[in-house]
């Protein structure tokens, strides 16, 4: 698939759909590409289209099962919940922490 986005994209859920189905991302190094595009295991990152058309030739390099597996680890149900358990367990855990320094100090 190619992402030749030339504004700061924040995420880009098309890029994770097409990985999800095995298909390699040629995406410019903008917003969310570098972020989601492993360079050289699930697709190519580059800083112009000259180094995206270049990079057409190196698709059969790719492992379309790197791709669904990157898509799997990073934005599967379960990883999502799991980041958001995290991200709420240190909200908790800092609030908790507040709360005893205050009848501490009181």
């Amino acid at each position: 698939m190619l992402m030749p986005i030339v504004w700061d994209e924040p995420f880009g859920i098309v890029m994770a759909e097409a990985m999800a189905c095995g298909t390699p991302v040629l995406g410019l190094r903008r917003g969310a590409v570098p972020e989601v595009v492993e360079d050289g295991i699930t697709g190519f990152v580059h800083d112009d289209v000259d180094g995206l058309v270049a990079a057409v030739h190196q698709l059969s390099d790719i492992d379309r099962a790197n791709c669904r597996a990157r898509v799997a680890q990073l934005y599967s149900a379960e990883a999502v919940v799991e980041g958001y358990l995290g991200v709420y367990r240190s909200v908790i855990g800092v609030g908790k922490k507040a709360v005893g320094q205050q009848c501490a100090s009181a």
